[in-house]
């Protein structure tokens, strides 16, 4: 058992920050010391926390800084763990003269002392305007086994689109997710037409989905069509397309649906007439399957 023990505080404010130590000995020897000071200076932050064996190697250590004033703001951090290092640089920032647009950037970084590469390693990037959208990401890149990310799309008055792309080698992910993975989402609408494509394609796999509603005078079309070459979706035929048009002109309606399941085909005719009057006519419906 000790027969002393010693601790040591002292805190110092100034008008921008504040600096604070502590130190801790038994029977005469060091076996600890912290740190912790924090200063604020015209849109800049610093801070430093420590805890330091005055003798040995340093236990924890951490470095905050941030500018967060202007049209460019950044933020770094610097944590070390018993010979372990992790580190963040990241900053945002508005370009052009009325920040029509956001620029951003990430930087992660996970290392080992004596090791000359990160073992674990994330840099982002992205841009946002009022109509287009970039961004990337990659894990690793310096490693075997790595990850990109690569996002576009834009944003028109009747239109939008976003394509995504993945690129991975990484061991424990290719069970759940290719090796490379495309994929393409576009929308185009007007006051009386939408219509929808979706495009995914994975080395030779091929799929495409497109749908589409048009609004007519007295009635309305609508179209759906899948292909696909995937083995995953061996339930669905190859092709599949579905259409139907409906029509209300004066005392007529009429209906028309067609389906394509593969190697079949199904379509189907409805009209069905109502007369203001038995004078004119009698209601009428009449009906044709083809198969």
């Amino acid at each position: 058992m000790s027969k002393c023990s010693n601790g040591l505080c002292s805190v110092k404010r100034g008008v921008s920050g504040f600096q604070s130590q502590a130190r801790l000995a038994v029977d005469g020897h060091k076996v600890l010391a912290t740190g912790f000071n924090v200063s604020v200076v015209d849109g800049n932050l610093a801070m430093l926390l420590s805890f330091n064996q005055p003798n040995g190697p340093a236990l924890f250590e951490t470095a905050l800084t941030a500018h967060f004033k202007g049209p460019l703001r950044s933020l770094s951090a610097d944590v070390r763990v018993k010979g372990a290092r992790v580190s963040l640089l990241g900053d945002i920032g508005e370009l052009g003269p009325r920040g029509g647009s956001i620029e951003a950037r990430l930087t992660l970084k996970h290392s080992l002392d004596g090791k000359n590469t990160p073992v674990f390693q994330v840099e982002a990037w992205g841009r946002l305007t009022e109509s287009q959208l970039k961004c990337s990401m990659a894990v690793n890149p310096a490693l075997g086994s790595s990850l990109a990310l690569i996002i576009q799309g834009h944003r028109l008055l009747h239109s939008k689109e976003l394509m995504v792309k993945v690129v991975q080698n990484i061991p424990q992910l290719m069970f759940y997710l290719p090796g490379q993975l495309n994929t393409r989402t576009q929308v185009n609408h007007s006051s009386s037409r939408v219509a929808s494509v979706v495009e995914l394609s994975s080395g030779r796999r091929r799929l495409s989905a497109r749908c589409e509603l048009v609004v007519l005078q007295g009635g309305y079309m609508q179209a759906m069509e899948l292909n696909h070459t995937f083995p995953q979706l061996k339930p669905l035929p190859r092709a599949v397309a579905v259409r139907t048009l409906f029509e209300a002109k004066n005392w007529s309606h009429q209906i028309q649906h067609g389906t394509v399941w593969g190697n079949r085909e199904i379509r189907l005719t409805g009209v069905y007439s109502v007369p203001p009057s038995l004078e004119i006519g009698n209601h009428v419906l009449k009906g044709k399957l083809r198969i």
